[in-house]
């Protein structure tokens, strides 16, 4: 099972216990299980966008989350043409 872990010093970035290289073969149900998780994702970032404003203290991290959701769910989507 994978674990997600995160190093609070500067740069760091959220990671999986995963080898650097290679890649993993979902089937589409999966894709599509995942597709959706990464709607919700995005679509509750945005919400809690649409009331923040950009000096709060935690607009930049929802703005980083969105980021992170939708280019994981580009990643799906051209895996998922291929």
């Amino acid at each position: 099972m994978e674990r997600l872990h995160t190093d609070n010093s500067r740069g760091s970035k959220l990671c999986a216990d995963v080898p650097p290289r290679g890649s993993i073969t979902l089937d589409p149900e999966a894709i599509h299980l995942l597709a959706n998780h990464l709607a919700v994702i995005v679509g509750f970032v945005e919400l809690m966008l649409g009331d923040a404003a950009p000096g709060d203290a935690h607009f930049n991290d929802l703005v980083e989350i969105r980021a992170a959701a939708v280019a994981a769910a580009n990643l799906i989507t051209l895996k998922g043409q291929g």
